[in-house]
């Protein structure tokens, strides 16, 4: 069991089975059940999907993968320059000083950080998530000199 839900693996959800199986399920030929194992969807997923059809007819079916990236490619590449070039420096940024940094930044391109806002700082899964994007990033505590 994963500690957090980070490291629990779910299916993805394609468009093209969640159509199949929504006509599947309204033809009456599979039942929603049936429809979600048959085509490795999530059956909660298939079931708001249906309802959602069945009360808006030009409903489309959609996925939404991946999750909502807050800085853009080029504004962690221009953060990510700012810390090899202050770490040349001698001037090392720790884990919380960057998700301070990241935050004032995030405030001065007039980005929308709502889970942000109520601390002040980033949260540890956009810094985790930075570290994954940027493996040459490694953040450590600075040596006294």
């Amino acid at each position: 069991m994963p500690r957090n839900k980070f490291g629990v693996k779910r299916p993805h959800s394609c468009a093209d089975d969640m159509k199949k199986a929504a006509t599947r399920v309204l033809a009456g030929s599979l039942s929603i059940t049936q429809a979600a194992k048959s085509f490795n969807l999530s059956k909660s997923v298939l079931a708001r999907h249906l309802n959602a059809k069945r009360a808006n007819s030009l409903f489309d079916f959609k996925t939404r993968l991946g999750h909502k990236q807050i800085l853009t490619k080029e504004e962690e590449d221009s953060l990510e320059q700012y810390l090899k070039t202050s770490a040349k420096l001698d001037y090392g940024l720790t884990t919380l000083q960057l998700r301070k940094l990241a935050y004032q930044y995030a405030v001065a391109n007039k980005k929308k950080v709502p889970n942000w806002e109520e601390n002040g700082i980033a949260t540890k899964g956009w810094l985790r998530d930075v570290q994954k994007h940027h493996q040459s990033l490694r953040l450590r505590r600075p040596e006294v000199i």
